[in-house]
This record gives structure tokens, C-alpha cells and sequence, in this order.
């Protein structure tokens, strides 16, 4: 099963690049918004995000993260669901950070 994950990855790079770029959106967005440099976003979509990583960094989920990659699949799972459900939100955010 591990095998069929990293060969699974190999042929969909592109869609962890995403998943690594949209990562890190999330973040920065919940620390300009913590810090009060980005308000413009509504409570709930605070909330997912900070749901969403709670359960992406907890070690204490469906599927625990000691065995490996297989590991993470639910805790990616949970993130791409929140990524999906506020992308205008992400874009919305990523274009106030390049006029910046």
C-alpha cells in the first residue's frame, strides 16, 4: 500500500506542489488575519482553517501519523476539504498579498 502511495505521488506532483502552496496560504492568512494585517475574511472561514490544521497537526487522528505517509492521508484529506470549500476566499487572499 505505502508503494502504491509514493507511486501514486510521483505521477500527481503537481498536485502536492498545490497542496503545499495552499498550506502555507492558509497559514499566512491566519496569521495576518491573527496579527490584524488581513480582516477581510469571515469568521467561519477563520474557523475551518483553524480546524483544519488543528486535525492536520494533532497526532490524534483517524488514521495515525507514526505510519508514515498513509499516515497523512486523512489529515491531507481534511485540509483539501477546507483548501476546496474556501478557495474564492484563498484567491481572494493571494490577490491582496501581491498588491502588497
Amino acid at each position: 500500500m505505502l508503494t502504491a502511495v509514493r507511486n501514486y505521488a510521483k505521477t500527481r506532483k503537481h498536485l502536492i506542489q498545490d497542496f503545499r502552496a495552499d498550506l502555507q496560504t492558509l497559514i499566512h492568512l491566519l496569521r495576518d488575519w491573527g496579527v490584524g494585517l488581513y480582516r477581510n475574511v469571515p469568521t467561519q472561514t477563520v474557523v475551518l482553517i483553524v480546524a483544519a490544521l488543528l486535525y492536520f497537526l494533532s497526532p490524534l487522528d483517524t488514521i495515525p501519523d507514526f505510519l508514515g505517509a498513509v499516515g497523512f492521508t486523512d489529515d491531507a484529506a481534511v485540509v483539501l476539504f477546507v483548501i476546496n470549500a474556501i478557495r474564492n476566499e484563498i484567491s481572494r487572499y493571494r490577490d491582496w498579498q501581491s498588491r502588497r
